[in-house]
């Protein structure tokens, strides 16, 4: 009645999890740049707000532009902006930490998230970035920079960010803009709905 063998029926399963990786990878990763895609980058960006807005600890994001990318697609042509594309993305990939996230937004647009970041810390990394950019590739780069608040959203936050960007691109491109302040930005939004009556 003693049990002295037995038989074990067993499955290597190391493919199906490659396959799997592989595709969760594909499903993730601009095909371009290999950075997050859009989609992902959103996911990851209410996490770290959640994340944010539980522990109190800072959130801030940067959103880079490049500079007169559409000029470069009409005189080279676009395998040369591809490149450029590349090279920014791989330039955002060496001057981020590792806990941050960069992501192609859309375009020649990209997203990078910061989490436990404050914004004069997010505005030094943004600083990073432009000068990697500008040092190392034929392009220059705008950047908008924004801190979370307490209690503010994904699109308020991201809003916040590229109204900055945009200042950065009228204020001579090249260069860094920080987000206004809530208070600020409510103010000034108010005295253009009262101006425009």
């Amino acid at each position: 009645g003693e049990i002295t063998h037995y038989v074990s029926i067993s499955h290597d399963v190391t493919k199906r999890i490659g396959r799997e990786q592989k595709l969760l990878k594909i499903a993730h990763s601009d095909p371009l740049t290999g950075l997050y895609n859009r989609r992902a980058c959103e996911q990851a960006l209410e996490q770290n707000i959640n994340t944010a807005h539980d522990s109190g600890n800072p959130f801030s994001l940067i959103i880079c532009d490049i500079d007169h990318f559409k000029s470069i697609n009409d005189r080279y042509g676009h395998p040369v902006g591809d490149h450029v594309l590349k090279s920014v993305a791989d330039i955002l990939l060496h001057r981020i930490r590792v806990s941050d996230i960069a992501a192609r937004w859309g375009g020649e647009e990209f997203l990078v998230l910061v989490p436990n970041g404050s914004l004069k810390q997010a505005v030094e990394l943004a600083e990073r970035i432009r000068n990697g950019v500008a040092e190392t590739s034929m392009v220059t780069i705008s950047l908008g920079v924004a801190e979370l608040f307490a209690g503010e959203n994904a699109e308020s936050l991201i809003q916040r960010a590229d109204k900055a960007l945009y200042r950065a691109k009228r204020g001579g491109r090249n260069r860094i803009e920080r987000a206004q302040k809530v208070t600020r930005l409510f103010e000034s939004e108010a005295a253009a709905d009262s101006s425009g009556m």
